[in-house]
């Protein structure tokens, strides 16, 4: 569908597929973008460097498709990447939010927000794993009620 995106990659790496990403502005193809995306072993801040690699990869996802101008694209390239995506974030209001930018100018400010916690072993619902014992973030009550403010006013 969308052939190519292109990245911002800030630091070299090799994934563990072997695949390396150059720093610097990449063009990735559907199989790099998914290693570029799952990479964490060897970035040096593990899961969070694969959270920045993956809201990269989003964002660059988005300019690719908004350059159609047709919102129609976006719902479509929304429906198929949905069974990847977990979020509680209902469809509806991610197609408003696309549908007030794609009319508006067509470019795209992106703000980031990262949820800080705190880490622990076990005891906490894996959806993925549910019998394992994994390390996981408990999320800062604060932190999360922060993020859901920045959402809600950038959904107006």
């Amino acid at each position: 569908y969308l052939n190519d995106v292109t990245v911002d990659n800030p630091i070299g790496f090799q994934a563990v597929t072997g695949d390396y990403f150059a720093q610097g502005r990449i063009k990735l193809n559907s199989k790099q973008a998914l290693a570029y995306a799952r990479e964490r072993k060897h970035l040096s801040g593990g899961d969070f460097d694969r959270g920045a690699n993956q809201q990269r990869l989003i964002q660059a996802i988005v300019q690719r498709v908004s350059q159609q101008k047709d919102p129609t694209s976006l719902y479509q390239a929304l429906d198929r990447l949905s069974d990847a995506l977990q979020t509680n974030i209902p469809k509806e209001l991610i197609k408003q939010l696309l549908s007030s930018h794609i009319t508006k100018t067509g470019d795209w400010h992106f703000e980031t927000v990262n949820v800080t916690g705190r880490g622990q072993t076990g005891g906490l619902k894996s959806f993925a794993m549910p019998n394992a014992q994994l390390y996981m973030m408990v999320p800062n009550p604060q932190s999360v009620a922060e993020a859901q403010a920045k959402i809600q006013a950038n959904s107006q």
